[in-house]
């Protein structure tokens, strides 16, 4: 909110709270969930390093509920997207343009999600995806919700259904 207010950008005027616009964000957030998995079952050391960082931040989380994790994600949905979509990616498009504004916000995007090289990476197409919806779309309720739905739909597999599927004993 003090960088909004430093820069002069009142991210909250672009988006338009609407069905649609949620509807639209939550099904957005389903090529990210493809591309995870499909990435997932790829055997490739990138790859598999990513894996090992994901498990090892979401062991963290097994103590929360749902509704944790329901909260977290929605925060975080929210709070990054105000940040990178909504205040950095336009005030650098004021200085660079649209498309270089993408790309270097999605860099930043990235850098801070560095758990490791290839998990930054990882953030950054993350990134650059969640920014191309803000310029396709105008609406940034639609990046927040889409960011919000990923990160609530990978908790519950990663913490849930892949928790139980891995303690199943092989038929």
């Amino acid at each position: 909110m003090l960088l909004a207010l430093f820069t002069g950008l009142r991210f909250w005027e672009g988006m338009e709270l609407d069905v649609r616009a949620v509807a639209l964000g939550a099904a957005l957030s389903l090529p990210i969930i493809v591309g995870v998995t499909g990435l997932a079952k790829i055997s490739w050391g990138p790859i598999n390093r990513i894996v090992i960082d994901i498990e090892r931040i979401i062991s963290c989380f097994q103590v929360c509920t749902v509704t944790d994790l329901i909260v977290l994600s929605v925060l975080a949905g929210l709070g990054e997207e105000a940040l990178f979509r909504g205040i950095l990616q336009p005030y650098i498009a004021n200085l660079t343009g649209p498309i270089p504004s993408l790309l270097i916000t999605a860099a930043i995007f990235g850098a801070l999600h560095a758990i490791s090289f290839s998990y930054a990476f990882f953030a950054a197409l993350v990134g650059l995806y969640l920014g191309a919806l803000l310029l396709c779309f105008d609406n940034l309720l639609i990046p927040m919700v889409a960011h919000a739905v990923y990160d609530f739909l990978a908790f519950i597999y990663l913490l849930r259904i892949r928790r139980i599927k891995n303690a199943l004993p092989d038929s």
